[in-house]
Order: C-alpha cells, then structure tokens, then sequence
C-alpha cells in the first residue's frame, strides 16, 4: 500500500514538473495598464546546460539575462571548463537524425551570436576555447 502511494506521488510529481516546464516555455505579454497602447513580449528560457560533466537547468527571463547567461558561459569556456547547453523549448532530444554544425572564430561576439542563435534554432551547443589560438569553437547538434 505505502509502496502504491510512493509510485503514485513520484508520477504526480513528475507530471507537475513537466507542467511547469512546458508553461515556462510560453511568452507572456505584460500590459502597465488598462489603457497602454504599449505590449512588451519576455522572453523565457527553459535552459539544461552541463559544466565538467555537472548538468544543471535553470529559468531565464528576457533577452539581457539570456545574454549575460551566454557570456557567463562563454568564460567559463576561456577557463578550459567544458560547456555545453540547450534550449529546453526548442530542444528535442528524440529526433532520430543527427544535424551537426561547426563554426570557428577568433571573434568572441560573432562564437556568442552564433551559439545563441542555434540553441533558438534547437541545438545543442558546445562551446570550446583554445587559449593558444584564441579561437572559439562551437558545435551545434540536433
């Protein structure tokens, strides 16, 4: 009986998790007051990243702190970790093909766009730093 019980919460939980995932991937729309004429779209971001092997998801709210996210990342990467994340909303983990894509810079803002960017796209995208180059390599998959 508390062994049924046990299995029947770790379900429920996991459908409530998996509820709350799905909701942070919707944009909201805010309006200041009931007569703006004035809509501002947030952005939100369900992200799994992995730093050393250590996965991690976390909530990002808008445009800045995505970006700072990524630059975050970014310098992780010049320090030698290993880095790799995705977008949980656009990510499909499933797919049966494997789609990927290298770009190489030297251009620290062109490696960041481009990593952003594919993660939007639903890559999987790992970023590596050669610090003897001082070039930026990121792989996206699908």
């Amino acid at each position: 009986m508390i062994k049924s019980m046990k299995v029947k919460f770790k379900y429920a939980t996991l459908l409530a998790v998996l509820s709350l995932m799905a909701a942070s991937c919707q944009k909201e729309t805010f309006v200041d007051s009931p007569n703006a004429q004035i809509q501002q779209s947030v952005s939100i971001r369900n992200v799994t990243y992995t730093i050393d092997g250590a996965t991690m998801h976390t909530t990002i709210m808008g445009d800045i702190q995505w970006r700072e996210f990524v630059d975050w990342l970014f310098a992780l990467a010049e320090e030698g970790h290993q880095v790799r994340f995705r977008n949980e909303c656009y990510y499909n983990n499933q797919q049966n093909g494997k789609d990927v894509v290298t770009y190489s810079t030297t251009d620290k803002k062109k490696a960041n766009n481009w990593a952003a960017e594919m993660t939007e796209n639903g890559y999987e995208v790992t970023i590596e730093y050669d610090r003897t180059t001082g070039l930026y390599t990121c792989t996206a998959i699908k």
